[in-house]
């Protein structure tokens, strides 16, 4: 695949911030976020109506109309913990890809997908200076893949998604020249918790949980659950007699993946798992609220455990970071506790080889398929988090309603054992075509 560079710039919102917003504070939990970013990809199939060159005209203008109201995302980060809101203006780029749609989302490979990307980011400690950045991807079919990718410092997947949703409705809004609901702003979680602005003397950057690159060769492999298969899977799991509570459908699937894990590594694991708390805190905040609002749990499982306990071990630590322990944050020392929960964390990730981490994150329910920027709906979103070897993210499935996908992310010799467990076999649809 070859990958030609059209166009390079940056986007700055389309009238100045007003300068009682210029110095932006992040909340106390970004301050502790390590300088990663959140790469998101949506695939889109030619649209007969019009051109590629008139969406990217469409993608510019209504990108900098909506940066007026995400105004941080053009701004630097002027210190630890706040954003100098100068307008400088997000990273936008135009590239040619020299291969159809089809052929890069039916076999994807990890290095490929990486390069649609902007500054080839996969999720792993970054260093440039936007904190939001998107490549346009226009491939010969007359197909597209818009590139989003986020600063972790700044905001999570949920704050991503907040995002997107209101830059697709500023740019149908100018596409059907039709006032669109927006059902969402920009509410900044630095005004529920306001930055400590002492992090650098409580623990240095390098000790927070980071996502490092590898040297290796790595493969991804997408797996489809389909909801039929799920509801057989929960009925396995309740009838084997380890969990006879209700279980969801991410944690039978995060259970069985995890076991496939250990298998293909021969030893036993730490799953890494992040919580978005906004719901679980009393009361919730608002489900568009902006920047890092997760707490991330944590399970210890062996390789000779059975796929039923380790739904049980899964569904206890989710379940662990409930309404209370979430409340803890509001409180006088919530800076501390998560603090706490992160350097757990790090001490997992410090064990010695004889355990490994598998990362696990979850999409599901996030508003990422079908995105309509005017054009039509995408037909499939991929978190590009490829380039990190160890990996699965869950995503809703498009195709299959109620299905979710499993992009996992191993060493190749490692994806050739994980793929041959009995079960993700039974449990997995043989059919992966997307169109």
């Amino acid at each position: 695949m070859k990958i030609e560079k059209i166009c390079e710039e940056h986007i700055k919102p389309s009238s100045p911030t007003p300068l009682k917003l210029r110095n932006h504070k992040i909340s106390f939990i970004d301050e502790i976020i390590p300088n990663s970013s959140i790469p998101l990809i949506l695939f889109y199939n030619k649209n007969e109506t019009i051109t590629q060159s008139e969406m990217c005209s469409h993608l510019k203008t209504s990108l900098s109309q909506i940066l007026t109201q995400f105004y941080p995302l053009a701004g630097r980060m002027s210190s630890q913990y706040s954003i100098d809101c100068n307008d400088q203006g997000v990273y936008y780029a135009e590239v040619k890809v020299d291969i159809s749609l089809l052929d890069i989302i039916k076999f994807p490979k990890s290095n490929e997908l990486v390069q649609l990307t902007p500054y080839n980011s996969d999720g792993t400690i970054s260093n440039f200076q936007e904190l939001l950045a998107i490549q346009v991807n226009l491939f010969t079919c007359g197909g597209m893949a818009i590139s989003v990718s986020i600063s972790h410092k700044i905001g999570d997947a949920s704050s991503l998604c907040t995002f997107i949703k209101n830059w697709c409705n500023t740019s149908e809004e100018l596409r059907s020249n039709k006032k669109v609901i927006k059902d969402s702003i920009f509410i900044s979680l630095s005004s529920f918790f306001p930055p400590r602005e002492i992090v650098h003397n409580v623990m240095p950057s390098e000790k927070c949980v980071a996502i490092e690159p590898v040297v290796e060769k790595v493969v991804v492999k997408r797996f489809i659950f389909t909801a039929s298969n799920i509801v057989k899977m929960k009925t396995k799991v309740i009838n084997s007699g380890y969990n006879n509570e209700r279980v969801t459908r991410v944690e039978v699937i995060t259970a069985l993946l995890w076991k496939c894990f250990m298998a293909a590594k021969g030893c036993n694991s730490i799953a890494i798992l992040p919580v978005n708390i906004r719901k679980k805190i009393v009361p919730p905040l608002p489900e568009n609220s902006f920047g890092n609002f997760f707490l991330v749990s944590s399970a210890i499982g062996n390789v000779e455990n059975e796929w039923f306990s380790l739904v049980g071990k899964i569904k206890n630590v989710i379940e662990r970071i409930d309404g209370n322990y979430a409340e803890k944050i509001r409180g006088e020392n919530g800076f501390e506790f998560v603090m706490s929960n992160f350097n757990q964390v790090g001490k997992l990730l410090s064990q010695g080889d004889d355990i490994k981490v598998l990362r696990i994150g979850s999409w599901c329910n996030f508003p990422i398929n079908g995105v309509n920027f005017g054009w039509g709906e995408s037909i499939l979103a991929i978190v590009a988090i490829l380039g990190v070897k160890d990996h699965i993210v869950l995503l809703d499935s498009l195709k299959y309603s109620g299905g979710i996908e499993a992009w996992v992310v191993m060493a190749d010799q490692e994806m050739e054992l994980f793929e041959q467990d009995k079960e993700l076999k039974d449990f997995t649809s043989l059919d992966v075509s997307l169109l």
